[in-house]
């Protein structure tokens, strides 16, 4: 059984050869509300670490979690990052300066 991933980008990534089972719902912006605390997120990490996977939205999304936490990218350090192509990754790049 392979790990799945829940994409919902407006596209279908690649799948060719994909170690993932992936289910698809195209969406315009997801609008997102957490209620989690940094440490919270960091510990998590610590113990399940995870591949986050990024749309621009999510990165946007992500971005303003993190400044309404005074956060930077190094509660993610050591975390893989897979992003939905070029744009989103110069994206990630841009704002929150990870790889």
């Amino acid at each position: 059984m392979n790990p799945v991933i829940y994409h919902t980008g407006l596209y279908l990534p690649n799948t060719a050869n994909s170690a993932f089972d992936i289910h698809h719902t195209p969406t315009i912006k997801v609008k997102f509300i957490s209620h989690s605390e940094a440490r919270e997120i960091s510990e998590y990490l610590k113990v399940n670490p995870h591949i986050l996977i990024m749309s621009k939205n999510a990165i946007t999304g992500l971005s303003k979690w993190m400044n309404s936490h005074h956060l930077n990218g190094d509660i993610f350090k050591g975390h893989p990052f897979w992003t939905v192509g070029r744009a989103s990754q110069n994206c990630l790049k841009e704002e929150l300066a990870i790889n």
